[in-house]
């Protein structure tokens, strides 16, 4: 077995050992010859320490930063090699490894290293490769609007390139910058009429002083801008955002400013979390640290409202016929993006798109 794991937060380090734990036993039971453990908990407290604490494991592989030709060779097949697919009938392509930002608060610049780029030529070879089974391609990195900048690209040309080529029906992007969001890219979406109106935007926080403090480079005044401008150009489009809550020097004020731009700003779907102290990251230094019982119940004020909101925003599709691709006993519309956002209630056969009429909405999802 071959446990990839996350190493970003403590939750995602406390999952990834239990997973390897649980690996361990079915090793020690006959069920698994060996264990190999990759990815970013190895890279965040190293072999040797890993060793220490997880004898049973038989090797640890960290992630590969340096931007050499061999690491970057490591973000997707090299020529030649095929493309594995797992998830049909959706795939993932990864276009960019690490990140050159510096939020005060992520240790992604530490595991994973600057932000380098696959060039747009090497990506379409990819997809060109999927087989109609593959209907949907979903872009990832750990910031897809970085996309290109240290190679002359961007992501607006990978987007229009890929329009071009390929059998597959829907285009996702996950994981936008709010600074990355501008009408070049809007311009993208519009020419490859197979991207779906569908943006994720973590923004994380809405208080110009929280956001200060975050180091994310923008201010409320530009969220206001970006959201404006997605809802203007995509009257039917749905956007998704993440948000943090009890970050340090987050008081009653800047939690309402929160609250107070969620609910103007509705977002169809929404991810919340906790802030966490990790060790490493500069926020760890900050004054003003907020109690654990405090963030819980920061966190539920900001689920119950955004329930209400995923209903009242869902509502507008009952009554209508939507595309859904299928997987199975349930299926997604363009909405939704598969493992994070609801899904829609309704059976076809796996990798199917076909439209259905939708009959209600039940929490996050959709009843058709």
């Amino acid at each position: 077995m071959v446990i990839n794991t996350c190493a970003f937060i403590r939750p995602a380090v406390e999952e990834s050992i239990e997973e390897i734990l649980e690996a361990c036993k079915k090793k020690e039971g006959g069920r698994v010859e060996k264990v190999f453990v990759v990815g970013c908990l190895v890279e965040r407290y190293g072999e040797r320490e890993l060793k220490r604490v997880l004898p049973e494991v038989d090797g640890f592989y960290g992630v590969i930063k340096e931007p050499k030709k061999a690491a970057l060779k490591l973000i997707g097949p090299s020529e030649g090699e095929e493309r594995v697919v797992t998830t049909y009938p959706f795939a993932y392509v990864k276009i960019g490894e690490g990140c050159s930002r510096r939020c005060s608060f992520c240790l992604i610049p530490r595991i994973r290293g600057r932000a380098r780029s696959r060039r747009i030529g090497e990506i379409v070879r990819e997809v060109e490769g999927f087989s109609e089974e593959v209907k949907e391609v979903i872009l990832v990195a750990q910031d897809t609007s970085y996309f290109g900048r240290d190679t002359g690209e961007s992501l607006s040309d990978l987007i229009k390139a890929l329009g071009r080529v390929g059998r597959y029906r829907w285009l996702r992007v996950l994981y936008i910058h709010p600074s990355g969001v501008d009408e070049r890219l809007v311009e993208a979406f519009f020419e490859n009429d197979r991207a779906v109106p569908y943006f994720d935007i973590p923004m994380q926080h809405s208080s110009d002083k929280i956001l200060s403090l975050m180091k994310r480079g923008y201010r409320r005044r530009h969220l206001e801008r970006v959201y404006r401008l997605l809802r203007e150009s995509f009257p039917d489009g749905v956007l998704r955002t993440t948000v943090m809550v009890g970050f340090p020097g987050e008081g009653k004020r800047e939690f309402e400013e929160l609250l107070s731009f969620l609910r103007d700003h509705p977002f169809e779907y929404l991810g919340a979390f906790p802030y966490y102290d990790e060790e490493g990251a500069s926020s760890r230094k900050l004054k003003g640290k907020v109690g654990k019982k405090a963030k819980e119940k920061r966190l539920e004020a900001v689920y119950d409202m955004q329930y209400e909101i995923t209903y009242r925003l869902l509502k507008r599709f009952v009554g209508r016929r939507l595309p859904v691709l299928f997987e199975g006993d349930f299926g997604r519309f363009y909405g939704q993006a598969p493992e994070i956002d609801g899904v829609v209630r309704a059976s076809g056969r796996v990798g199917e798109i076909r439209e259905v009429e939708v009959k209600g909405v039940d929490g996050y999802d959709l009843i058709a």
